[in-house]
């Protein structure tokens, strides 16, 4: 038996994470292969039978742990200054438009699927959740102009926790005995939710804040020490009032990532534990689904999921953007994205066997909707969303802007230049004195590893289609071009090599350095940085007929290293070693002016260890 539940248990993770590694490689979400995978194996096979390998009193609370560090980590994930000019399109987000699908799907329950008020009810509360977790890795995927990723992550991971309360509010009057409670449940239940969910949060925020201030945590028990308060707060507010621990571990979560007292360096496990809590969920609950509550579904099913494409999510989007600075773009994408995920499932999954066996009519009916549902979003949504985005003009086929990994003093001015010709550039280090600089300059610079899965998750990257790896550090900077090949083509790849790198022919990229080889083969990062320290600069320059490339290179004596060129039309070509550049009259050409000789500008000196970056 214990052999059975073992091989069972195994072959789910390997099934989740096989389902995780496909769906990279084809560039789809995972979600549709997680459930598509549960399914199989569970109710058209039979070969899985979750009820008899765990028992419902381990399976429901192991699942709402689960869930609970899943909204922990999308709490991590929301930033404040993410939101600052559409904080009101937000807010409205999450009360108006939560409260609108609601009613709305309460009422097309009813009309179309005929369910009764109660059941009706409990369903819109359940599909006010949006599915940050699908929502995310297609906002990296289309890359939209900014605020609308800031907007869809914060609707869905803030719904996520209003749509499992008010389900449990829901369900709560649907259990009461008598009519005189109802007014009683709800009334406690919303007190109650918000007052020991929001104190759970914010005493565990605050007790792992003081304890970094102290240096009482040694880095390696850090995260078993976060997830440990994770549970003890979820688990606390959960005690008083049911499903109240999913705000208290969300509202953790935004405290912990908006904080500036202590550095957490957490969440990069968050992210993989969360990846992997998601994989196996969704194959179990997914296996749970019976067969026959799948041959329920029939046209009307099919219906009520159109109601929430055409009527449901394009109203609730249409009243909470009312005033707002949107575009009409905007609205109208952000009105095409409202995929749910696996807080809808996992909380339909729990109340529906409860209701079941308390012999509600039409209980049964709950999960195979919602579960439909799920598949239908995520597959419209994520199959129709880039090609809307593009259509709108909202994505850019074609984005010039650039990713910098490393944001050392030379490269700062670098960005500060191409930002003022109006391209947009992203800055990523490790060192927070280089960000901080970057900072009071202007620039859009990020305290992050470079090499982090997590930094790709939560980079904006509209508007940015290469990468430029510039730190010191070669192996960093292949590292980094590995990394980001998932996001932007190997053609955009760029990095600028160290004198360091003991390769047979320093100008040839190795087969193992993916990277591009940024600028001229005499400016490697060492020269560049050893002749930036001496005073040299960058430089704008426009070419014209009676000042070309030969005369421009004249006038600075051969000292002028072309860095980018810009053909016009917005656009702008990095100079690498591997193409032979064109420099036409109308072209503006960014250069680097040197003052150290040429002897200098194959192996100068290391930068001075302040402004050393691994990425």
């Amino acid at each position: 038996m214990h052999a059975d539940i073992a091989l069972a248990l195994t072959a789910i993770l390997a099934l989740g994470i096989g389902a995780q590694l496909l769906s990279w490689h084809l560039r789809i979400p995972s979600i549709i292969l997680l459930l598509g995978l549960g399914l199989l194996v569970g109710p058209v096979t039979g070969l899985l039978h979750i009820e008899r390998l765990i028992p419902a009193k381990i399976l429901n609370p192991a699942i709402s742990m689960a869930v609970a560090v899943i909204l922990f980590e999308g709490g991590l994930q929301l930033k404040l200054r993410d939101i600052a000019q559409v904080r009101g399109v937000v807010l409205r987000l999450i009360s108006l438009g939560a409260l609108s699908c609601w009613v709305l799907c309460s009422l097309g329950a009813m009309w179309i699927l005929g369910l009764s008020t109660g059941l009706s009810i409990l369903l819109g509360a359940i599909l006010i959740v949006t599915g940050p977790t699908v929502i995310m890795p297609l906002m990296r995927h289309i890359r939209p102009t900014p605020p609308i990723s800031s907007i869809l992550k914060w609707e869905g991971i803030v719904t996520d926790p209003i749509g499992a309360v008010s389900a449990v509010l829901v369900f709560g009057v649907l259990m009461a005995k008598s009519p005189q409670l109802v007014a009683q449940t709800t009334a406690l239940g919303i007190l109650y939710t918000l007052v020991f969910g929001s104190l759970s949060g914010l005493l565990a925020a605050y007790i792992l804040i003081f304890l970094e201030k102290r240096h009482w945590i040694p880095d390696f028990l850090e995260n078993v020490v976060t997830l440990t308060l994770v549970f003890i707060a979820f688990t606390a507010a959960n005690w008083f009032q049911h499903e109240a621990g999913l705000l208290s571990v969300t509202l953790m979560g935004i405290v912990l990532a908006n904080q500036k007292q202590v550095h957490l360096d957490i969440l990069e496990f968050e992210e993989s534990l969360g990846t992997l809590l998601i994989s196996v969920l969704f194959i179990m609950l997914a296996a749970q689904v019976k067969l026959s509550q799948l041959l329920q579904l029939d046209l009307w099913s099919v219906l009520f999921v159109l109601f929430l494409f055409v009527i449901v999510r394009p109203v609730s989007v249409f009243l909470s953007t009312m005033g707002s600075n949107l575009s009409w773009q905007q609205r109208l994408f952000i009105s095409w994205m409202a995929p749910r995920g696996i807080v809808a499932a996992a909380v339909v999954s729990l109340f529906a066997l409860k209701l079941q066996h308390a012999g509600v009519a039409g209980a049964e009916m709950l999960v195979p909707t919602v579960f439909l549902v799920i598949i239908s979003t995520v597959l419209v949504y994520g199959l129709t969303a880039p090609f809307l985005a593009l259509r709108l003009k909202l994505s850019d086929a074609d984005p010039q802007g650039f990713l910098f990994i490393g944001a050392m003093a030379w490269c700062r001015e670098l960005a500060s230049l191409l930002q003022k010709e109006g391209f947009r550039v992203k800055l990523v280090d490790k060192n927070y004195r280089n960000v901080a600089d970057a900072r009071m300059m202007g620039l859009d610079a990020h305290y992050a590893n470079g090499l982090s899965d997590y930094t790709i998750e939560q980079l904006d990257l509209a508007g940015i289609g290469r990468l430029l790896a510039v730190t010191p550090n070669n192996n960093a900077n292949s590292l980094a071009v590995v990394l980001f090949s998932q996001l932007f083509p190997k053609s955009e790849l760029y990095q600028l090599y160290s004198a360091a790198a003991s390769l047979p022919n320093p100008h040839i990229p190795s087969p193992t350095l993916q990277g591009r080889s940024l600028f001229m083969d005499k400016m490697d990062y060492d020269a560049l940085a050893n002749c930036y320290e001496r005073g040299s600069e960058f430089k704008r320059t426009e070419l014209t007929e009676a000042f070309d490339y030969d005369a421009f290179q004249k006038h600075y004596q051969d000292r002028a290293i072309p860095l980018f060129v810009s053909p016009g039309k917005g656009k702008i070509i990095p100079v690498t070693v591997d193409h032979k550049m064109d420099y036409k009259p109308g072209y503006v050409l960014f250069s680097f002016i040197a003052v150290c000789g040429a002897d200098e500008t194959s192996t100068g000196e290391k930068p001075s260890a302040n402004e050393d970056s691994s990425s």
